[in-house]
């Protein structure tokens, strides 16, 4: 009789755990995964002082200085030695 009762209570944890892992996690999993989605989108909005970073019609081009080492001013490209085979 006991050994009945173990295997009853091991095929009922079983099926719960089956229903559990199909129903609920995935369920849980997308509620937290949209609620950090939410929250990261909202600290991409705001900076830390809370001004907007972006605000609707506005627009912002800042031009950098290129980038090199600054020895080469041709504009011609580095030379290659070529050789016929």
């Amino acid at each position: 009789m006991g050994l009945i009762r173990i295997l009853g209570i091991f095929l009922i944890i079983y099926l719960a755990m089956r229903l559990i892992s199909r129903y609920l996690l995935p369920w849980a999993a997308k509620y937290f995964v949209k609620k950090a989605s939410e929250g990261m989108q909202e600290r991409m909005r705001t900076r830390e002082d809370g001004e907007k970073i972006y605000q609707e019609g506005e627009v912002t081009i800042r031009k950098t200085a290129p980038k090199g080492d600054g020895s080469s001013t041709s504009e011609d490209g580095e030379y290659v030695d070529y050789e016929d085979v």
